[in-house]
């Protein structure tokens, strides 16, 4: 949440309403608080593949620029390369 959104609905009790619109860069909000539930991030051993995978696909996403950018690149051994992206 952008801070003045987050501020607002910590200052709310459940069941009310901001008294005044609340402003960020996104426009204007009228928020109303209907349930608080209490919530623990979940464990890193929970999570790790899912980060791994995304730092994977945002490594060979910047891969594929640089490969763009440059044409004259080659790749002789995908293999070597995968190897440097996924260390």
């Amino acid at each position: 949440m952008v801070d003045a959104f987050e501020k607002a609905t910590f200052a709310l009790k459940k069941g009310t309403i901001t008294e005044a619109p609340v402003k960020t860069k996104f426009g204007y909000h009228v928020i109303m608080l209907n349930d608080v539930r209490n919530s623990k991030p979940k464990e890193l051993n929970m999570v790790k593949q899912q980060i791994v995978e995304r730092i994977r696909k945002f490594s060979l996403s910047n891969l594929e620029k640089e490969i763009r950018k440059n044409q004259n690149i080659t790749i002789v051994d995908f293999e070597d390369v995968s190897k440097k992206v996924n260390r």
